[in-house]
């Protein structure tokens, strides 16, 4: 963390000059966001307009929440497939190693082939 505080403090102009069109863009979205706002105001929105809102949110949560667990998933099974056993058939050209971390907690890693 503390690296992190010195490194912040030798920005370069570039750095500076990210950082203040990063602001004005921001502040740029605001006050457009805030015009559109008011200029909507008694405008009424259509049943389906409500309806293709929600089917939006449910569409981008269901792709959302399915990428995320394809990622978790794959994850899981790059896991098992490093912490599984030799077979007895290929045991000669299998080596295994444990692998731990500080806190005690080991996994068997399997290297086939060389």
């Amino acid at each position: 963390m503390r690296e992190m505080a010195v490194d912040a403090r030798k920005l370069s102009i570039g750095g500076y000059l990210l950082i203040g069109s990063l602001i004005s863009l921001l502040a740029g979205v605001i006050v457009f966001g805030g015009l559109a706002w008011s200029l909507g105001e008694g405008t009424d929105v259509p049943a389906f307009g409500y309806v293709a809102m929600a089917a939006g949110v449910l569409f981008s949560l269901v792709l959302g929440i399915g990428l995320m667990a394809l990622r978790f998933a794959a994850a899981a099974l790059d896991t098992m497939s490093r912490t599984r056993s030799c077979h007895p058939t290929t045991a000669s050209i299998c080596r295994k190693t444990r692998i731990c971390n500080s806190s005690s907690n080991c996994l068997l890693r399997v290297h086939n082939g060389n």
